[in-house]
């Protein structure tokens, strides 16, 4: 009996970077995008919730 065996291995590598550094984004720009940010994730997260609803 053939057994076959994969592995995937994906890095991800994080940095954080100042706001002067990133992309020429303002303090400004900066604090919108990542509200936009949450606020996008809020409405999946409660999505998802309201997809997976369960009666105990």
């Amino acid at each position: 009996m053939a057994v076959e065996i994969r592995e995937l291995t994906i890095k991800t590598e994080v940095r954080t970077q100042s706001a002067e550094r990133s992309a020429g984004l303002s303090a400004y720009e900066m604090k919108v995008l990542k509200k936009q940010i949450v606020e996008e994730c809020k409405r999946s997260f409660q999505q998802q919730r309201a997809k997976s609803f369960f009666d105990r």
